[in-house]
């Protein structure tokens, strides 16, 4: 029988590790690959390196944004079901938030994909054309990113109080709200720093919260593989 809190806690791990890859996309790989985080507004650069760079470029943007979003709205309605009963309103309320942020990063991810990747299709043969498509590209994928932390960001804070009453959730309860708060922020002050930091302690409550949430629920993936032993045993 399928279970939520055990899904979502598997989800949340892989958000957590997903979340990271961005972080090191973004701060490590692009730079490192000539592409700075400035650089990133630069349709010039930025277009070139997306042609250089294919694979690199999807990884981050699918292995990384697009798969944290995904994974992480699992997590928000597995921690639904954990608190509806302690915090009625809020364990609805939270999730929605969060949920809104992820669909926000999702989108975010595939324009930069999809529509970043077109435009270096058209910058081979029509630079002015293809300048003009990014920046009108990014211009929706910066706010969609925006929509994301403004969510991610408001729905982290909500848990985080919910989890301060919890004793087995206070440590990740503070993470959360500070976490969040800084998810927030970072959507409407434009600095590397407070960028990075939101990025870093997003990926480690993902992956705090859903390690407690699975010490609840108990075993998944290995109980399931525990079960079809057993069934073949008896086979």
């Amino acid at each position: 029988m399928e279970n939520l809190r055990r899904l979502g806690a598997e989800a949340g791990v892989v958000a957590g590790l997903a979340t990271g890859l961005l972080f090191l996309g973004f701060f490590w790989f692009f730079p490192e690959a000539g592409l700075t985080l400035a650089s990133q507004t630069n349709p010039h650069k930025y277009l070139v390196f997306i042609r250089k760079h294919e694979m690199l470029f999807w990884a981050v943007n699918v292995g990384g944004g697009l798969l944290a979003a995904l994974m992480s709205a699992v997590l928000f309605l597995a921690l639904s079901d954990r608190f509806h009963q302690d915090a009625p309103a809020s364990a609805k309320i939270g999730p929605l938030f969060g949920i809104v942020g992820a669909i926000g990063f999702a989108a975010s991810a595939l324009i930069r994909q999809v529509g970043y990747s077109a435009a270096s299709v058209l910058y081979v043969t029509n630079k002015t054309g293809a300048v003009q498509a990014f920046r009108g590209a990014q211009w929706i994928e910066t706010s969609l990113f925006a929509m994301g932390q403004v969510g991610v960001g408001l729905g982290a804070i909500v848990l985080g109080i919910v989890m301060l009453r919890e004793k087995h959730y206070s440590g990740v309860g503070y993470l959360s709200a500070v976490a969040g708060t800084a998810m927030f922020l970072g959507a409407f002050v434009e600095h590397a720093v407070l960028f990075m930091a939101s990025l870093a302690l997003m990926a480690a409550w993902f992956v705090w919260t859903a390690l407690i949430v699975r010490s609840e629920a108990g075993p998944g993936l290995i109980r399931l593989g525990a079960t079809r032993s057993r069934s073949r045993q008896a086979a």
